[in-house]
């Protein structure tokens, strides 16, 4: 009898754990952002990759693409920033705005350090691009730009 007072509350406890176990319902959702926020930011620089020589500076075509739920969104400031590493923007400044266009993309140019300002060689830039918006959440993209000093 004792033994039977044990073992069916142990059999229900096991079947319990075992159904628990496969679950497959749907996904937790992200705990660091809300699932309705749908503005993405997507940097990309050309060319990522820059060969500074004795000639002078050498620039990137820095472009965000701003969408919101997959299309284009016009209109929008964008904030360019030179967030670590060396170089700036046309306005000799490290931070710039600009406004998308109707495809969604807002440029600028990113302006390399000349030979002579790159003392300890080769180097790495990250660019960041914020969305300006009214929300409590930073919208941004960033890029990685690789700096190459001439060695000749």
């Amino acid at each position: 009898m004792t033994t039977n007072k044990i073992l069916i509350p142990g059999l229900a406890l096991a079947l319990l754990l075992s159904v628990s176990c496969l679950r497959k319902e749907g996904s937790e959702p992200n705990p660091f952002g809300p699932s309705n926020l749908q503005l993405t930011v997507n940097l990309q620089a050309n060319p990522n990759v820059l060969y500074v020589t004795s000639a002078g500076r050498v620039t990137s075509n820095v472009q965000a693409t701003v969408k919101s739920a997959g299309s284009p969104l016009a209109g929008q400031v964008v904030v360019f920033t030179v967030e670590a590493g060396w170089g700036e923007f046309p306005d000799y400044s490290r931070r710039i705005s600009a406004v998308t266009n109707s495809q969604g993309i807002a440029s600028t140019t990113y302006i390399s350090p000349s030979l002579a300002e790159m003392i300890d060689g080769d180097s790495d830039v990250l660019l960041e691009a914020h969305l300006q918006t009214c929300t409590p959440y930073f919208i941004l993209g960033s890029v990685w730009l690789r700096l190459l000093a001439s060695r000749t």
